[in-house]
């Protein structure tokens, strides 16, 4: 059974506003050559919005891994309502400890997850599953972006383009999206103190953007492995 806290998240659904940024997931899918029915490896999937556009994408086979049980279940959901069951595999793993098939993948993909790792170790390890000349998509957090395009190929890879999501891309479609079903959801629940204290919590997200908005910006990176 859901708690209220699972509930009230639910009703937010963060996966909507998550969704207005899938064009850059296409965006990032499509500097890469076309592969027939790729493998791709989908890395700290969560609730999987990019495995979805990956697999609605390529056609080919996701794996897509996560540690949180609750998000996976999100999105093994919604692989049945989409019928994408032959075309994504839901793994619950250890991004950090990977147990998957050495140069298996022709795609290795992240996004917003190579941080619980680190950059250049993420590059590093997960090299092993990516084929010889597979292609690895990682997106990061802005932060030492240049530096991070300066190491790339001392890792093995060739960077074949970058682009950056600005923090005011960021506000236009997710963060004042965000808010304003925040807002609309605190009028409604006015006169439920313990639903208002879960809503300000979500706020803080909000909050730290506001002071910093150009810390929120990302980098796409799309490299082969050579």
């Amino acid at each position: 059974m859901k708690s209220e806290a699972d509930k009230i998240l639910s009703e937010i659904d963060k996966d909507s506003f998550r969704q207005n940024l899938c064009r850059y997931t296409w965006q990032a899918f499509h500097m890469l050559p076309e592969i027939e029915q790729p493998s791709i490896l989908d890395l700290g999937c969560g609730s999987g919005i990019p495995a979805i556009e990956l697999a609605i994408l390529s056609k080919g086979l996701i794996t897509a891994v996560d540690m949180d049980k609750g998000a996976l279940a999100v999105l093994k959901d919604k692989v049945k309502a989409l019928d994408l069951t032959n075309h994504i595999k839901v793994v619950r793993g250890d991004i950090t400890k990977l147990k998957c098939k050495k140069a298996h993948f022709d795609i290795v993909w992240s996004e917003g997850a190579i941080s619980a790792v680190g950059f250049e170790k993420g590059l590093e390890t997960w090299r092993d599953f990516v084929k010889p000349g597979g292609f690895m998509v990682i997106h990061d957090e802005i932060k030492e972006y240049k530096r991070k395009i300066g190491i790339i190929p001392d890792h093995g890879y060739r960077l074949i383009d970058h682009f950056i999501i600005s923090g005011d891309i960021w506000f236009r479609e997710y963060f004042r999206p965000l808010e304003q079903r925040i807002n609309q959801m605190k009028n409604e629940y006015k006169l439920k103190p313990h639903i208002l204290r879960l809503l300000q919590k979500e706020e803080c997200e909000i909050e730290q953007f506001t002071m910093n908005p150009n810390e929120f910006a990302s980098v796409f990176y799309i490299m082969k492995n050579v």
